[in-house]
């Protein structure tokens, strides 16, 4: 019967039944991590994050990469903030950045014994703003923030990985309204997806977990 509602359904890619599977039967986060999901559904805008199968591949790919420098535009509640934090080395270097002045102060009472070391860094800036006026390379950047702000900042974003560095961009579906756009950063979703698989800077794929991840590597 399960399946067959699946395949009845018309608005999503996986069904959840099969997510919850997924989400079972892989090696769980750490307590902390764990703890902001669950502290992050109860918000009001607590469907925004991630989740914990999104967070599972995120994982995979900080720990394949080992990343000595990384960048997250978009900090919300920290729980891919806090992601970096666990499976980085000590000796990464861990940017995060929000312009929502809330979010910076609860993020920095969560992360205090780590901003104290010096191991992350929360900034309180639009994403971009920070990006165009700091000189550094990232090994990883991670990007959750509205589409309308970077879809063209292929330039810039390029200028500031490294060679061979990992780009992830969440909602790269757009609510599955990348087939029928409405809202303009849908509009914005299906236009940077379009440029970045067009930029042969790039080798870059959609992967469709939850609300899609576009992951891209500089040649």
């Amino acid at each position: 019967n399960n399946i067959k509602k699946a395949t009845k359904a018309s608005n999503r890619f996986i069904a959840d039944f099969i997510l919850n599977y997924c989400e079972r039967h892989s090696t769980p986060n750490p307590v902390r991590t764990t703890e902001i999901y669950e502290t992050t559904k109860l918000k009001p805008k607590g469907y925004m994050c991630i989740g914990p199968l999104p967070g599972f591949f995120l994982r995979s790919l900080i720990l394949l990469k080992n990343p000595l420098s990384v960048l997250e535009i978009g900090t919300f509640t920290g729980y891919t903030l806090s992601l970096f934090n666990s499976y980085t080395s000590p000796e990464c270097h861990i940017t995060s950045v929000d312009d929502n002045k809330v979010i910076y102060e609860e993020t920095c009472q969560t992360f205090k014994t780590e901003l104290a070391s010096g191991r992350i860094e929360l900034v309180n800036e639009e994403g971009f703003g920070y990006l165009a006026r700091t000189d550094r390379q990232f090994d990883l950047m991670f990007i959750d923030a509205r589409k309308e702000t970077f879809h063209n900042k292929l330039d810039l974003i390029h200028s500031r990985l490294a060679k061979n560095g990992l780009l992830i961009a969440d909602n790269a579906l757009a609510q599955l309204k990348v087939f029928d756009p409405e809202k303009e950063w849908q509009h914005c979703a299906v236009e940077f997806n379009k440029n970045l698989r067009n930029d042969d800077r790039f080798i870059s794929m959609i992967l469709p977990l939850r609300d899609g991840f576009n992951v891209a590597i500089k040649k």
